[in-house]
């Protein structure tokens, strides 16, 4: 986001960035380089009204500053700006960044329903919604039966030399506290198609077989945050699962850790991976989810696995991984020629963004 907020505004366009969330991280960063920020007044975070009352403060928000073209991201937000279009001249755009591929492997799965309504609200309303990938791109079509022409696909970018460095002293002192042969991350947030309820019974598992020499640090909040800390406590694991909750320090993290768990399954082009990549470390990934057949090759640059047979496969790279039987910085560097390669921070990216202003 902020790359492509940035990219923006030093090409000469006037950026308001207005989140729905309190001001923040983002908004701190942004201001340093001169792009105005805003939060919404808004304090009800739940219910009719609360869409309502940021209904209004957009339609005001427009008009008063005289906005032409509003770039609209995540679900709450969509569903806001596409009704908004209908009381504002300002031309609309939706940015799309997930799809469920849960519901394609479980037919009987119960989706949430407020998910499932607002997806329907912003796929009819929506006159322009941009995704970041052809899969994406093709599964909205195939199973979401939106019309080919309200899309279009422009990949992520990522200005990886503005990325933080990892704090040295902060890395060390997480060493000298988590020591073990292995270090497992899972970075994502706390729904059932995260599916961490798998990762964690995986690290139960070879625990208590193998007895491995490993951590796992899971980081983000979530819905499933308390089910699962309820897990690891009833399991005694709270040395071997770190549950770390929220963290902007992720990037320590990132290099803490020696492979990346990405078990989910809700997805359409996942940052941590590619974040991941950057800092020269390997992922294992799920083959058919989001955008990773697009640049994953399975034990080439990543570990790509098989939907239906995860719960098998995050095994046996774990065991790989710890027998030294492949070679993850190698696995590593691979990653990070290619997501540099495919998702650095590119003129032509740029260019393609300014055709919807």
């Amino acid at each position: 986001m902020e790359s492509m907020v940035r990219g923006l505004n030093d090409i000469g366009i006037d950026i308001k960035f207005l989140t729905i969330a309190e001001k923040g991280s983002i908004h701190t960063t942004l201001n340093q380089f001169n792009i105005k920020t805003f939060s919404s007044p808004n304090k009800i975070k739940l219910g009719v009204i609360r869409y309502l009352i940021n209904l209004i403060h957009l339609i005001f928000f427009s008009y008063r500053n005289k906005i032409q073209v509003i770039h609209s991201h995540l679900q709450d937000s969509n569903i806001i700006a596409v009704i908004a279009q209908f009381f504002i001249p300002a031309k609309v755009i939706i940015f799309r960044h997930h799809f469920n591929f849960q519901s394609l492997f479980e037919p009987n799965l119960k989706r949430n329903r407020n998910e499932v309504i607002g997806e329907k609200i912003i796929n009819n309303l929506a006159r322009i919604i941009i995704v970041p990938s052809e899969s994406i791109y093709q599964a909205i079509i195939t199973n979401e039966h939106v019309y080919p022409d309200k899309l279009s696909v422009i990949p992520y970018i990522y200005d990886f030399n503005e990325y933080p460095k990892p704090d040295k002293n902060t890395v060390e002192l997480l060493r000298n506290k988590y020591p073990a042969k292995l270090r497992l991350l899972m970075c994502s947030r706390y729904i059932k198609a995260k599916r961490h309820e798998l990762a964690f019974k995986i690290i139960h598992e070879l625990l208590k077989e193998k007895k491995l020499d490993i951590i796992l640090f899971s980081l983000d909040n979530g819905p499933e945050f308390e089910k699962m800390r309820d897990y690891v406590e009833k399991n005694d694991l709270h040395d071997r699962i770190i549950l770390t909750g929220y963290k902007e320090n992720v990037i320590d993290y990132m290099e803490l850790c020696d492979l990346l768990i990405h078990p989910s399954l809700y997805e359409a082009s996942n940052s941590v991976v590619k974040e991941m990549g950057f800092m020269s470390k390997t992922v294992a990934v799920v083959k058919g989810i989001g955008d990773f057949d697009e640049y994953i090759e399975n034990n080439l640059n990543g570990f790509s696995m098989n939907p239906e047979n995860t719960y098998e496969e995050i095994k046996k790279i774990i065991l790989s991984s710890y027998h030294d039987n492949v070679d993850l910085k190698k696995i590593g560097k691979n990653l990070k020629n290619t997501v540099e390669a495919k998702y650095g921070i590119k003129s032509d990216l740029i260019k393609r963004y300014l055709n919807y202003i």
